[in-house]
């Protein structure tokens, strides 16, 4: 198991009878106190980056102080338990078996419980970065089932979501607030569009026409018969 950090309590830090590395160490011992401290001084030294001598010692000076017990000191089953601690008052302020003990609580985070909390982390602030719709966020396939049951059957619904996604289901700044109104706004621009094109296509052929009009008018019946007498009027176009 490969821990993260400590998280040590304040009244460990402010004991003045700790030195640095006493405090550290106490710690650890009170982050595993609901099972013991079964590290052994390698593993402490490992994360504390002290020698495993030093470790020793200040776990031997926690002892003598009555921080801790040990069980089984002698053997690769060894157990750091916290002991009863007097208090400057002289009152005994903490025991293992207490949950009134003022080293409570504490614990310690490991790599697996760090990258959890972080995809937890990073999964709220996606929740609240797209909490902006407030009908919920559709899918393509309901975005799509929706326009085609208004005629809008055209409508892309993967189009339609990813663009919104990609402004956090905002629109001109503000936060939408019903997607079906959306679509329908989008079913409205393209018919518009649409109808507009439509427009200049027959004002096109319109004036096409009245200059062809106007050519055939102004030509000569001497131009009109060299014309028909090439073929281009009349005649056979297969």
């Amino acid at each position: 198991m490969v821990f993260k950090y400590v998280k040590i309590p304040d009244d460990i830090l402010s004991d003045n009878r700790l030195n640095d590395g006493e405090k550290i160490i106490l710690g650890i011992i009170c982050s595993l106190q609901k099972h013991g401290c079964k590290l052994s001084n390698a593993k402490i030294a490992d994360m504390t980056g002290k020698a495993a001598s030093t470790v020793n010692r200040i776990i031997n000076s926690l002892r003598s102080k009555g921080y801790c017990t040990i069980r089984h000191s002698q053997s690769k089953y060894r157990t750091i338990l916290l002991a009863h601690k007097q208090s400057s008052s002289g009152d005994s302020t903490c025991s293992s078996a207490r949950s009134t003990c003022s080293f409570a609580p504490t614990y310690l985070i490991t790599d697996e419980q760090h990258n959890k909390k972080n995809k937890n982390n990073e999964s709220g602030t996606r929740s609240r970065k797209t909490s902006g719709c407030h009908e919920g966020i559709p899918t393509p396939e309901m975005v799509a089932q929706y326009a085609e049951s208004i005629g809008y059957p055209e409508l892309d619904g993967k189009h339609f979501c990813n663009y919104y996604a990609a402004t956090g289901w905002q629109k001109n700044g503000s936060s939408i607030k019903d997607w079906k109104a959306v679509v329908r706004i989008w079913k409205n621009l393209d018919r518009n569009r649409q109808a507009d094109g439509a427009k200049t296509d027959q004002q096109t052929i319109a004036m096409a026409n009245e200059m062809a009009n106007q050519l055939t008018r102004e030509a000569t019946d001497e131009d009109i018969a060299k014309l028909e007498a090439s073929g281009i009027f009349g005649g056979n176009y297969e």
